[in-house]
């Protein structure tokens, strides 16, 4: 599993961390609901958009195939968000996670103060109370 930035501009940020996890895995459709289920790395497929779920596979049977998904999630922690994909590269896989994300960066940006509180622990990329002001 491979870290990216969701945001390419903050790799430069000395406190920001990458928050976007690539990977390789095996995917078939749950045969109860046609929900797309990601193996979990010990042969076994659990739905969890139906009661019924699906447990292990046969190969010669399934439709079990390779694809490339993501999930937003910080090193060492666990997954915020579900398995997205599938995709054929993991260059697809990252420019969907990173779609419409430098848009929301630059909707963002302002002059004003952006600590949560200034006397706490400041910003440091705030414009009043950061290194810089």
């Amino acid at each position: 599993m491979t870290q990216h930035y969701s945001r390419p501009s903050r790799e430069s940020d000395t406190y920001s961390l990458p928050d976007v996890e690539t990977f390789r895995a095996n995917y078939a459709d749950c045969l109860e609901c046609t929900t797309t289920t990601v193996e979990d790395g010990a042969g076994e497929y659990r739905c969890d958009s139906c009661s019924e779920g699906r447990k292990g596979f046969e190969p010669e049977k399934d439709d079990v195939q390779t694809g490339w998904f993501y999930w937003f999630c910080f090193p060492g922690c666990m997954p915020d968000s579900e398995p997205m994909g599938p995709y054929a590269t993991e260059e697809e896989a990252l420019a969907d996670a990173r779609e419409g994300m430098d848009d929301e960066a630059a909707e963002g940006d302002s002059e004003e103060c952006s600590c949560p509180d200034p006397d706490d622990a400041p910003n440091p990329d705030c414009p009043e109370h950061g290194e810089e002001a």
